[in-house]
Order: structure tokens, then sequence, then C-alpha cells
């Protein structure tokens, strides 16, 4: 196996496939990445054994082969060397990397027992432009819970991808608040399809989609096994096979109240209140009235004192005085993440979740579960 590549471009590529593999793992070879060369191209994969990315790079290869390479040594090296060509060539059972007055000989192990894509294009399911499949992650995906062992299966640590009737639903939740993002279904013909995917995916499937708007992004289903599709790139991986709950369940239906507030006023006031009254090992609470014309955020706390703010909003219809507490990080969070100059609060009790919706998007749709207020 020989090639020679630019290092923006084998740097690029190593970033993105390393992203699937683990530092915790104890399969050696899954501690590697895959080199592919053909005359044509290079193609990267890493995977976890659970999620795979696989990348294609054009560049013509000088001898073909294949060969696996310790995933964290190579890409420390290749993102530190100068911004020149580099030579990958394997001799004497080691892979060799030339770049300029640079020169190393590192192990490598032979390409075998690792995972491979299956032969997936026969399950296509739908194409999305990425621009939007980029915005719904971003707007929902933060709600669900990251695993930090990687070993948990519960639905909390995956995103729903629902297709159902005329829409396509993208549902994320911790247990505590609820995103949801509705669009119509890019594939009309799929009536009843569910997919679980894990955040471990949806987290580095949508830092990874092109930046262009329209560029189409194609899902496939095979198997338990979802795959994300778009330039020379491949995202796939395990679904959790579990059965998620019914989510509109939890949605409120009727609405007493509709509060119209500035969202960038909102989210500082809420980060205010976040910085003086997180204490350690314990949720912050504050509550949230109307009085009149403005929305008063107030919070206090034994070990800190007290803290109050208070904005204008616009009452919406229907109105009534609304009054409820919740974790202010659950609010602040998504005010980060939409785009919206104001969000509309819609609020039925003091019991009940309140919902927020953004005027210039009808499709989406959050919640936060209310703490009871003494």
């Amino acid at each position: 196996m020989k090639l020679t590549i630019s290092q923006e471009k084998l740097s690029q590529a190593l970033n993105l496939v390393s992203k699937a593999v683990s530092s915790r793992t104890l399969n050696l070879v899954l501690a590697h990445i895959r080199f592919q060369v053909t005359k044509k191209s290079l193609t990267l994969t890493g995977s976890d054994g659970d999620f795979t990315i696989e990348h294609t790079v054009d560049t013509k290869g000088e001898r073909e082969g294949a060969l696996l390479v310790p995933a964290r040594l190579f890409v420390d090296l290749i993102t530190r060397l100068p911004k020149k060509d580099i030579t990958l060539e394997r001799q004497d059972g080691m892979l060799k990397i030339t770049s300029g007055f640079s020169d190393y000989s590192i192990n490598i192990l032979p390409d075998e027992n690792f995972p491979s894509l299956p032969l997936f294009e026969e399950g296509k399911l739908a194409q999305l432009p990425a621009g939007q499949l980029r915005s719904a992650l971003g707007r929902t995906t933060f709600s669900a819970l990251k695993d930090p062992s990687g070993t948990t299966s519960h639905y909390t640590h995956g995103v729903l991808l629902n297709f159902h009737e005329d829409n396509l639903d993208i549902v994320a939740t911790d247990g505590h608040r609820l995103a949801l993002e509705r669009m119509d279904n890019p594939a009309p013909e799929i009536k009843d399809r569910s997919l679980l995917v894990p955040t471990t995916i949806t987290e580095e499937l949508r830092r990874a989609l092109p930046d262009e708007e329209d560029k189409t992004v194609e899902i496939y289903f095979l198997s338990n096994q979802v795959f994300f599709k778009f330039d020379n790139s491949v995202f796939g991986g395990s679904l959790f096979d579990i059965k998620y709950p019914d989510y509109l369940k939890v949605v409120p239906k009727e609405t007493k109240s509709i509060a119209n507030v500035n969202r960038s006023a909102l989210r500082e006031a809420l980060q205010r209140v976040l910085i003086v009254f997180k204490v350690k090992e314990q949720n912050p609470v504050v509550r949230l009235e109307t009085s009149g014309d403005s929305l008063i955020i107030s919070s206090e706390s034994q070990d800190v004192g007290k803290g109050v703010e208070e904005m204008p909003f616009t009452q919406g219809s229907p109105f009534a005085d609304m009054r409820i507490a919740l974790n202010p990080a659950y609010l602040a969070d998504v005010l980060a993440v939409v785009d919206s100059d104001t969000v509309d609060l819609h609020w039925t009790s003091e019991v009940n979740p309140l919902k927020l919706e953004l005027p210039e998007k009808p499709g989406y749709t959050y919640i936060v579960m209310p703490i009871r207020m003494d």
C-alpha cells in the first residue's frame, strides 16, 4: 500500500472517522482506523462495534492495499505534521510516514476482524436536505441523555425518528423535558417506521452534516441498523431495540395562557439566575410569574440569598396570569439552540408541563416538567 495525500485532507478525514472510535474499548482491533487504498481513492473507517463512520477521499493510490493504524497515535501525529503532502507506505510490516523532514514508522495490524458496513443500499427509507436535518437535530438532540459509559440502552439515551402518516417526528427526552420537531414526511409511502438512534450517533452526525443547506442526506434501515449517507461519508450504527413511550401524551392539549417573550432577554435572565443559584448537588429552581405586563423570574436559596429578574412580555390569546416553578437550565438550554426572536410560553396550571413553541416554526414543541411549588 502506498499513496501521497495532503496533510489537510488526511487530517480532516481522520478527525471525522475517529469520532466513532471508543477510547475505552477492550478490543485491540477497535482501537484502530482502517485504511483501504485503491487506484482512485482512500477509504477510512472508524468503529466502536456499534457505531461506524466511513469516509472516502478522492486520491490516487500508487499501490493498493488495506491495513489498520492505531487511531489515537496516528490522528495525533498527522494533525501535528506540517501542511504539506504526506506519503504513506507499507514497509516490512509497518507504516512509513514521510512529510518534508519528518519520517516515522509505526506498528500496524492486518486488515482482519474489523467491522465493515453491510450492503445497506436496498433499505433506503428517505432523503432530506442536510440543512433541515441538521437544524432539527440541533433543536432536539440536546434534550436526550448522553450515556457516558456507552453501554446503557434506554429510550432517554436516544433520538426517535418516527415516520408516520404524513409526518416525520424527531423526538428527544431525558424524562424531565422533551423536544419534538415535526416535519412533512419525506417518504409518504413509509407510514409506520420508528428508529431510536443513540445520541452518540446523532450528536456526531449533526456536527458532520454539510454546511450546504440543500445537500442530500439519505437514510437507510437494515436489520435494526440505521445508515446516514451524504457526500463521501456514511454514518451507521445499531438502533436501540426499545419501545418509545407515547410522547404525544405528555404534550399539553389545552392552553389557558400564552406569553410571548423575547428569547435573548429570557435566556440571559435565566443564565444570571443559574450562576447565582445553581447549588452543588441540588437542582436550581426558579418561579415564573406574570403580573400585569411583566414576567417575573425569581429564585431563593438559604445558602445564597434571593434574586429577581423582571421583563416585559406580550399577552397572547388566551391569557391568564401564570405561575409555575421549574429548573431554569431546562429552559435556558432550548433558548440557546432555537433562533427565533421570540418564543411563546403556553401554561395550563402549576402542575402541568410548560410548553414552548416558536411563532416562526409551527412544527416545533418543547416541554418542561414543573417542580412542585410550596
